[in-house]
């Protein structure tokens, strides 16, 4: 059974998670250090395994949440996992993407991921 007082402290906790969980300003380069850093940490043998055997196919698109709603390519796994490949394999540098970099210095432009090819 649910303790309903844990539950209500729980939710008053997350109401509050924005205010807590505010980003860290840091350069690009440290950015992507960090994450690449992450990336081979969690890189386990049978998700090496696993990048290493993956050959385009495409075929699990047709099971991919993401790619299903869009019919998007951008959104297939191969594509979404050509970042952790090309860390795996030792092929990416730390400065960011070219198109990144452009898009962050345009009027309205977005530090995300949206619409940027890496």
């Amino acid at each position: 059974m649910i303790d309903m007082l844990v539950f209500k402290q729980f939710q008053e906790a997350i109401e509050h998670l924005g205010e807590m969980a505010q980003p860290e300003p840091i350069a690009d380069e440290e950015r992507v250090s960090r994450a690449k850093a992450v990336m081979r940490r969690k890189t386990d043998r049978g998700l090496a395994l696993d990048l290493e055997a993956c050959v385009n196919c495409g075929y699990c698109s047709e099971a991919c949440h993401f790619y299903q709603p869009t019919r998007d390519p951008k959104y297939t796994p191969t594509r979404k996992l050509d970042l952790l490949r090309r860390v795996h394999a030792g092929k990416l540098g730390v400065r960011p993407h070219r198109a990144l970099v452009h898009a962050r210095h345009q009027p309205g432009g977005s530090a995300g991921m949206a619409g940027t090819r890496l």
